[in-house]
Protein backbone atom coordinates (compact mmCIF):
# COMPACT_ATOMS: atom_id res chain seq x y z
CA UNK A 1 0.00 0.00 0.00
CA UNK A 2 2.75 2.37 0.75
CA UNK A 3 4.51 1.57 -2.33
CA UNK A 4 1.58 2.32 -4.23
CA UNK A 5 1.34 5.70 -2.51
CA UNK A 6 5.03 6.52 -3.30
CA UNK A 7 4.83 5.57 -6.77
CA UNK A 8 1.71 7.26 -7.02
CA UNK A 9 3.32 10.71 -6.02
CA UNK A 10 6.27 9.70 -7.95
CA UNK A 11 4.38 9.47 -11.08
CA UNK A 12 2.42 12.63 -10.64
CA UNK A 13 5.16 14.69 -9.45
CA UNK A 14 7.33 13.27 -12.38
CA UNK A 15 4.47 14.00 -14.82
CA UNK A 16 4.65 17.61 -13.40
CA UNK A 17 7.69 18.28 -14.55
CA UNK A 18 7.72 16.71 -17.98
CA UNK A 19 4.71 19.17 -18.36
CA UNK A 20 6.39 22.00 -17.06
CA UNK A 21 9.72 20.88 -18.94
CA UNK A 22 7.71 20.66 -22.10
CA UNK A 23 5.77 24.03 -21.87
CA UNK A 24 9.09 25.71 -20.71
CA UNK A 25 10.75 24.32 -23.54
CA UNK A 26 8.43 25.40 -26.03
CA UNK A 27 7.57 28.85 -24.84
CA UNK A 28 11.61 29.33 -25.45
CA UNK A 29 11.32 28.10 -28.96
CA UNK A 30 8.61 30.15 -29.53
CA UNK A 31 10.07 33.00 -28.61
CA UNK A 32 13.01 32.19 -30.83
CA UNK A 33 11.07 31.81 -33.64
CA UNK A 34 9.19 35.16 -33.00
CA UNK A 35 12.29 36.91 -32.56
CA UNK A 36 13.81 35.16 -35.43
CA UNK A 37 10.80 36.62 -37.64
CA UNK A 38 10.94 39.60 -36.40
CA UNK A 39 14.46 40.56 -37.22
CA UNK A 40 13.92 38.76 -40.48
CA UNK A 41 11.14 41.49 -40.74
CA UNK A 42 13.34 44.23 -39.77
CA UNK A 43 16.11 43.10 -42.07
CA UNK A 44 13.78 43.29 -45.17
CA UNK A 45 12.05 46.13 -44.34
CA UNK A 46 15.88 47.91 -43.01
CA UNK A 47 16.71 46.95 -46.97
CA UNK A 48 14.13 48.72 -48.57
CA UNK A 49 13.79 51.81 -46.66
CA UNK A 50 17.49 52.34 -47.20
CA UNK A 51 16.84 52.15 -50.89
CA UNK A 52 14.06 54.25 -51.17
CA UNK A 53 16.10 56.69 -49.01
CA UNK A 54 19.07 56.27 -51.92
CA UNK A 55 16.47 57.10 -54.58
CA UNK A 56 15.47 60.61 -52.52
CA UNK A 57 19.18 61.35 -52.01
CA UNK A 58 19.29 61.51 -55.57
CA UNK A 59 16.58 63.34 -56.26
CA UNK A 60 17.62 66.01 -54.00
CA UNK A 61 20.78 66.04 -55.74
CA UNK A 62 19.36 66.44 -59.09
CA UNK A 63 17.29 69.12 -57.33
CA UNK A 64 20.00 71.33 -55.87
CA UNK A 65 21.67 71.61 -58.93
CA UNK A 66 18.87 72.75 -61.37
CA UNK A 67 17.94 75.28 -58.73
CA UNK A 68 20.86 76.29 -58.97
CA UNK A 69 21.28 76.67 -62.39
CA UNK A 70 17.63 78.33 -62.43
CA UNK A 71 18.77 80.77 -59.01
CA UNK A 72 21.50 82.19 -61.55
CA UNK A 73 19.90 82.50 -64.83
CA UNK A 74 17.02 84.13 -62.74
CA UNK A 75 19.66 86.67 -61.01
CA UNK A 76 21.07 87.57 -64.11
CA UNK A 77 18.27 87.60 -66.17
CA UNK A 78 14.95 87.81 -64.14
CA UNK A 79 12.71 88.57 -67.31
CA UNK A 80 13.68 84.60 -67.83
CA UNK A 81 12.02 83.21 -65.02
CA UNK A 82 9.20 85.91 -65.43
CA UNK A 83 8.42 84.87 -68.51
CA UNK A 84 8.06 81.09 -67.71
CA UNK A 85 6.48 81.58 -64.37
CA UNK A 86 4.33 84.78 -65.37
CA UNK A 87 5.55 86.52 -62.34
CA UNK A 88 7.48 89.81 -61.24
CA UNK A 89 10.30 88.71 -59.84
CA UNK A 90 13.70 90.95 -59.23
CA UNK A 91 17.51 89.53 -59.87
CA UNK A 92 17.83 89.98 -56.19
CA UNK A 93 14.21 88.40 -54.85
CA UNK A 94 15.12 85.22 -57.26
CA UNK A 95 18.44 84.66 -55.84
CA UNK A 96 16.81 85.11 -52.20
CA UNK A 97 14.04 82.31 -53.22
CA UNK A 98 16.46 80.13 -54.58
CA UNK A 99 19.47 80.43 -51.72
CA UNK A 100 16.17 79.19 -49.44
CA UNK A 101 15.24 76.60 -51.69
CA UNK A 102 18.84 75.26 -52.08
CA UNK A 103 19.74 75.22 -48.18
CA UNK A 104 16.08 73.51 -47.78
CA UNK A 105 16.79 70.71 -50.03
CA UNK A 106 20.62 70.09 -48.90
CA UNK A 107 18.90 70.23 -45.32
CA UNK A 108 16.65 67.31 -46.61
CA UNK A 109 19.24 65.77 -48.56
CA UNK A 110 21.50 64.96 -45.09
CA UNK A 111 18.30 64.24 -43.32
CA UNK A 112 18.00 61.62 -46.32
CA UNK A 113 21.65 60.72 -45.97
CA UNK A 114 21.59 59.93 -41.94
CA UNK A 115 18.13 58.00 -42.85
CA UNK A 116 19.65 55.96 -45.31
CA UNK A 117 22.75 55.32 -43.18
CA UNK A 118 20.62 54.24 -40.32
CA UNK A 119 18.63 51.91 -41.94
CA UNK A 120 21.42 50.06 -44.03
CA UNK A 121 23.43 49.94 -40.77
CA UNK A 122 20.63 48.10 -39.16
CA UNK A 123 20.88 45.51 -42.52
CA UNK A 124 24.03 45.03 -42.03
CA UNK A 125 24.29 44.45 -38.15
CA UNK A 126 21.11 42.79 -38.19
CA UNK A 127 19.99 44.79 -34.98
CA UNK A 128 18.48 48.14 -34.47
CA UNK A 129 20.62 48.57 -31.16
CA UNK A 130 24.12 49.99 -32.14
CA UNK A 131 25.91 52.96 -31.18
CA UNK A 132 26.42 54.21 -35.03
CA UNK A 133 22.05 54.26 -35.06
CA UNK A 134 22.01 56.54 -31.73
CA UNK A 135 24.23 58.98 -33.82
CA UNK A 136 22.41 58.74 -36.65
CA UNK A 137 19.14 59.29 -35.59
CA UNK A 138 20.89 61.95 -33.30
CA UNK A 139 22.06 63.98 -36.26
CA UNK A 140 18.72 64.03 -37.98
CA UNK A 141 17.39 65.73 -34.94
CA UNK A 142 20.29 68.13 -35.17
CA UNK A 143 19.84 68.88 -38.57
CA UNK A 144 15.93 69.07 -38.35
CA UNK A 145 16.51 71.84 -35.36
CA UNK A 146 18.90 73.67 -37.80
CA UNK A 147 16.15 73.73 -40.62
CA UNK A 148 13.54 75.28 -38.13
CA UNK A 149 16.22 77.76 -37.20
CA UNK A 150 18.26 78.56 -40.88
CA UNK A 151 15.10 78.12 -43.08
CA UNK A 152 12.84 81.19 -41.39
CA UNK A 153 15.95 83.02 -41.23
CA UNK A 154 16.88 83.18 -44.66
CA UNK A 155 13.26 83.53 -46.32
CA UNK A 156 12.54 86.75 -43.98
CA UNK A 157 15.84 87.85 -45.48
CA UNK A 158 15.04 87.59 -48.62
CA UNK A 159 12.95 90.18 -50.68
CA UNK A 160 10.41 87.66 -50.93
CA UNK A 161 10.79 85.87 -47.83
CA UNK A 162 9.61 89.18 -46.59
CA UNK A 163 5.95 88.65 -47.37
CA UNK A 164 5.50 84.83 -47.56
CA UNK A 165 7.99 83.47 -44.63
CA UNK A 166 5.36 83.40 -42.10
CA UNK A 167 3.29 81.41 -45.00
CA UNK A 168 6.13 78.89 -46.38
CA UNK A 169 8.04 78.56 -43.29
CA UNK A 170 5.56 79.48 -40.32
CA UNK A 171 4.05 75.95 -40.43
CA UNK A 172 7.13 74.11 -40.75
CA UNK A 173 8.63 75.53 -37.67
CA UNK A 174 6.63 73.24 -35.49
CA UNK A 175 6.82 70.59 -37.59
CA UNK A 176 10.55 70.20 -37.81
CA UNK A 177 11.14 70.01 -33.84
CA UNK A 178 8.12 67.74 -33.54
CA UNK A 179 10.26 65.78 -36.18
CA UNK A 180 13.84 66.45 -34.20
CA UNK A 181 11.77 65.58 -30.37
CA UNK A 182 10.87 61.94 -32.31
CA UNK A 183 14.22 61.44 -33.60
CA UNK A 184 16.08 62.10 -30.50
CA UNK A 185 13.45 60.11 -28.37
CA UNK A 186 13.96 57.52 -30.47
CA UNK A 187 17.65 57.68 -30.05
CA UNK A 188 17.82 57.45 -26.42
CA UNK A 189 15.90 54.23 -26.74
CA UNK A 190 17.98 52.73 -29.09
CA UNK A 191 20.70 54.11 -26.47
CA UNK A 192 19.43 52.03 -23.73
CA UNK A 193 18.51 49.10 -25.89
CA UNK A 194 22.19 49.13 -27.06
CA UNK A 195 23.27 49.05 -23.65
CA UNK A 196 21.19 46.32 -22.36
CA UNK A 197 22.34 44.26 -25.24
CA UNK A 198 26.15 44.73 -24.40
CA UNK A 199 25.31 43.83 -20.86
CA UNK A 200 23.60 41.20 -22.14
CA UNK A 201 26.65 39.89 -24.98
CA UNK A 202 28.81 40.48 -21.54
CA UNK A 203 26.75 37.99 -19.27
CA UNK A 204 26.51 35.88 -21.69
Amino acid sequence: MINIKYYSIYVVCRGIEMFNDITHGGRICHREGSAGDTLSKLNRISKFVGWISLFLIVLMAIAIVAIVAVTLAGALNPDLINDIADTSFTGGQVLGTGVVSITGCALGLAVFYFIYSLFMNIHRKNTPFADENVKYLEKIAIVEVLGAIVLPILGFASEYGQNAWLFNFGSMIPVALFVAFVAYFMSLILKYGTALQKESDETL
